[in-house]
């Protein structure tokens, strides 16, 4: 309930948003940034098993949700 909590007012104002699930890839870049650390090992998994841009979308949608789960404010790697 709290990372529900969480989204809610993180897409206050935004039409049609109420999850993360729901961001595109803007509301993504906006919401879901990564430090180096991160990218890196993003990009590492992709050099391993390429795989599409919606699907890089959908790792950082879900990176954000496990962030928001955890009361994080950033994505981090343990996410």
């Amino acid at each position: 309930i709290a990372a529900r909590n969480i989204q809610t007012n993180r897409f206050k104002g935004l039409s049609g948003i109420r999850a993360n699930s729901q961001m595109d890839t803007q509301l993504t870049g906006q919401f879901c940034k990564l430090n180096s650390e991160c990218q890196s090992y993003l990009n590492s998994a992709y050099e391993k098993m390429p795989f599409s841009a919606r699907s890089y979308n959908k790792i950082l949608n879900l990176a954000r949700t496990f962030a928001d789960l955890d009361a994080a404010e950033n994505v981090r790697l343990t996410d």
